[in-house]
């Protein structure tokens, strides 16, 4: 090469980089976990607690709702009716036996007639005696005029909780009639069961938090039962006590058979989220610094061993070819050796940053003031910049080691290149530069490839455009060259990113591809980078068949030119997928599988929260499969790790698409393992979808309604890019428009879409409509005769009660248009003639509203 770079300038801008990445986001966490992180974790935790509150009420009211089904059995039988009036023996030596109790699995049952008088009672003491004498404190909840001998309607239970000396007792009653269930009542036949300490440990056992129960008007109660007692007294609900303790409780109040607040009822846990969210936080500023240690040294070292190797080679001309060779392996040795370790550096980093991330992201969601929504933005941007920081060097290591493979996936590139330009629409704002997208009518959308590094190739090189562009504007073209356009056939794909900005000399645009190299050293200071993302984009296009190219002028701006060669696909929407609705999801079983407590956390509460039901956490694949051999219940989904101590996620997933009871299981491999080539590599083990981490919740719950909408024979991997091209497939789309032309546009772009569309030709039509059809979305053209959009807006938002969004379509593109349209009770507007790219983005935007 016609340059030269010293092992001091190597090791100058490598610690630049990486230095600056790492004092920003450590002073970001450090900021945001004083001031607002840690009590974010508490919020989320409180939310967890109430959840397990919910839960135990729900597990005690099943309680009683066992009783109930074994009483109705016994109250509806001839034999019970025959001896509640006659007390036949025969009856009781065959029925009222002393293990009947146990075997029913109640404390108490009670036989009364219809004048209230007690024909026979049996109850199980605590040392397990069986007594036949009805214990006072029963017995005056049994007197006649008592509620639990109102039978007015023979069919329904009189269950609930009353407070007798010996505990709380669940208790059921009901009226006893023969077996075809008609009048009149022979008498009341009471079951009952003490919410002794055993119940309460199975109770826990079943939503794996500590339940305990005291009654409200003990004069003894513990401390925490009489801080909640007097927070109930003040009208709140619940109370939670301070998670710093170790433990987190939550209370709620039960009520007896009368109404009145009886029981406190308390559910604990180990408070994990906030001690992990500190101790994670506390460990990832302590790592950091470490790891960037070694990252500057791992980084420095070999490169610098190998140039000064390499420079000791030239000047000594009387080396012999041997000790060439040797030096040659050893290079390579080392190559290999820091390319393993930093693939495993880069992982084990990951990792934390999942939780960092994930919670930060959920903490954005809570009640923040700006200040506070804007340290959380910092810390989560910063935390973005380390992870870009880490995939770079790791794509280095894999391409200098050629460990290296590519994604065969459809995807649409107009969609994965309108994706890199929403990604980089804050960096847009203000400023004096127009930015242009254009795409070749003559060009397919759907392809086959690796969608991931195509985008990541685009994003680098518009990033850059964006970055060094002060005015004027840049400009996105893409088209293709070679065969024809039908599915299979293989095209020449050309994307040109130009832009007006600083420009690049002539002797420096063949640098400015080598690694750790711009194109002037203060461009580091001033614009920031790693000096990587050219070098490795070059790289993956020349995987891909192709190459970059750079034309440029000093501050005439520069012009980079990706060719790739690329399969053309079939359109998603043609395909027998879609995405399942929103009520699809509650009450579908999900199985999580993560070594990483935050993680496995962070998934249960994102699956709770759509309102499926957890049946299985566990921190090892094994223990899946025992849970699944104990149980013989297959869950619908499981959410697996990859990389797990024991057995990884692609041999879990093996093990289960080879039995036959769990062949329509939906697999998720939810992972940090982002190798190029994981997402195939999870397709070849059986995986259904593949979601990378950090895990954004929308993502994830949109490819869960991806998979469960999958009814394709020959499937392919579902990734969180297929779940967002498919958003719109079978949306109802109405077009208010009178224009026919304009009409058969929008027929056609939302058939690409795969939405459902329905037109009217005037705003009156628009309106009937909309009474008496359903919908999700409505294009409302402004200006239409008959009834123009905003009357017929006006109409809809004032006697239509169902809501949906309305957007404005008009030529009209002056700002008092925009803010018309919006009083009248629209929701968005796209001016005329409406792009097909800011459409799809519109419809996205309104229908995941």
């Amino acid at each position: 090469m016609g340059w030269q770079i010293s092992s001091a300038d190597i090791h100058k801008r490598t610690v630049l980089v990486i230095g600056v990445s790492l004092v920003a986001l450590i002073s970001a966490i450090i900021i945001a976990s004083w001031l607002i992180v840690m009590r974010g974790f508490d919020e989320l935790e409180h939310r967890f607690v109430r959840k397990n509150i919910s839960r135990a009420e729900d597990v005690i009211a099943d309680g009683i709702g066992n009783i109930s089904i074994k009483l109705s059995d016994w109250a509806k039988w001839d034999d019970t009716c025959e001896f509640i009036l006659h007390k036949n023996e025969a009856y009781m030596r065959s029925n009222l036996v002393d293990n009947v109790l146990s075997t029913i699995n109640v404390d108490a049952m009670i036989f009364i007639d219809a004048r209230g008088e007690i024909v026979y009672s049996m109850f199980s003491s605590s040392d397990n005696k069986i007594t036949y004498e009805c214990p006072p404190g029963i017995r005056r909840y049994l007197d006649k005029g008592s509620v639990l001998l109102d039978h007015s309607d023979l069919e329904k239970d009189i269950s609930g909780i009353i407070m007798t000396p010996e505990g709380p007792l669940m208790v059921v009653s009901r009226a006893i009639v023969a077996s075809d269930g008609n009048g009149p009542a022979r008498g009341s036949l009471v079951f009952a069961a003490y919410l002794k300490a055993e119940v309460l440990k199975r109770y826990s056992g079943m939503i794996r938090a500590d339940i305990d129960i005291r009654d409200i008007d003990s004069p003894r109660l513990p401390s925490d039962f009489q801080k909640a007692r007097k927070a109930f007294s003040e009208g709140r609900y619940s109370f939670i006590t301070s998670p710093w303790s170790g433990t987190i409780s939550g209370f709620s109040v039960l009520k007896d058979i009368f109404g009145k607040p009886a029981l406190i009822l308390k559910v604990a846990m180990p408070n994990e989220i906030t001690m992990f969210g500190m101790i994670t936080l506390v460990w990832f500023v302590v790592a950091l610094l470490v790891v960037g240690s070694i990252f500057g040294m791992v980084v420095y070292i070999p490169l610098n061993n190998e140039i000064s190797s390499r420079q000791a080679v030239e000047k000594n001309l009387v080396v012999n070819q041997e000790a060439l060779k040797i030096a040659k392996e050893k290079a390579e040795l080392a190559t290999r050796a820091k390319s393993y370790f930093l693939a495993n550096i880069s992982h084990e980093i990951r990792t934390p940053m999942n939780a960092i991330v994930g919670f930060l992201d959920l903490l954005r969601q809570t009640g923040l003031n700006d200040t506070q929504k804007d340290y959380v933005a910092t810390a989560i941007s910063s935390g973005e910049m380390l992870l870009e920081l880490i995939n770079h060097v790791l794509d280095i290591s894999k391409i200098e080691s050629e460990g290296f493979s590519l994604e065969k996936i459809d995807f649409d590139l107009g969609y994965l290149i309108e994706s890199v330009i929403k990604i980089l629409k804050p960096k847009m704002q203000g400023g004096d530069v127009e930015y242009l997208f254009e795409y070749s009518p003559s060009t397919s959308s759907f392809f086959r490839g690796d969608p991931t590094r195509i985008r990541q190739i685009i994003l680098n090189l518009l990033s850059n455009a964006v970055k060094f562009t002060e005015r004027g504007e840049v400009k996105v073209s893409v088209g293709t060259s070679g065969g024809p356009a039908g599915p299979g056939n293989l095209q020449t794909v050309t994307m040109s990113v130009r832009d007006t900005g600083i420009g690049i000399p002539a002797d420096k645009q063949d640098l400015i591809f080598d690694l750790f190299t711009q194109a002037d050293e203060s461009m580091t200071r001033k614009y920031g980078g790693t000096g990587l993302g050219l070098a490795i984009s070059r790289a993956l296009a020349r995987k891909m068949g192709g190459d970059i190219t750079v034309r440029s002028e000093v501050a005439r701006g520069s012009e980079f030119i990706l060719t790739i060669a690329l399969e053309t696909a079939r359109p998603a929407v043609d395909k027998n997928i879609a995405l399942v609705g929103m009520n699809e999801l509650k009450g579908r079983k999900v199985a999580i599988v993560d070594d990483n407590d935050i993680a496995l956390r962070l998934l249960e509460y994102y699956s709770l929260e759509c309102g499926m039901r957890v049946v299985f956490t566990g921190d090892r694949a094994e223990k899946l499969i025992s849970w699944l051999n104990a149980e013989n219940d297959a869950p619908d989904i499981v959410l697996s790790d990859i990389m797990m101590p024991g057995m990884d996620g692609y041999t879990l997933a093996k093990w289960l698409r080879q039995d036959a009871r769990y062949a329509r299981v939906k697999l998720i491999a939810v992972t940090a393992d982002v190798r190029p080539g994981a997402a195939g590599e999870s397709r070849g083990a059986g995986f259904d979808a593949y979601l990378p981490k950090p895990v954004i919740p929308r993502e994830l719950i949109n490819v869960i309604r991806t998979i469960l909408g999958d009814n394709r024979e020959e499937k392919e991997i579902v990734t969180r890019h297929t779940a967002e091209e498919l958003s719109l497939k079978g949306v109802r789309v109405l077009v208010a428009e009178d224009k026919s032309v304009n009409r058969k546009l929008m027929k056609i772009y939302l058939d690409l879409y795969g939405c459902v569309s329905d037109f009217a030709v005037d705003g009156k039509e628009a309106v009937e409509k909309m009474r008496n059809g359903v919908y999700d979305i409505c294009l409302m053209d402004v200006q239409m005769p008959v009834m123009s959009g905003i009357e017929a807006v006006g109409i809809i938002r004032k006697e239509i009660g169902r809501i949906i969004p309305i957007i404005a379509i008009t030529a009209a593109a002056m700002k008092e248009d925009r803010e018309r349209s919006i009083k009248s009770g629209m929701n968005d507007y796209l001016t005329k003639p409406v792009d097909h790219m800011k459409l799809k983005e519109m419809l996205i935007k309104w229908v995941n509203a």
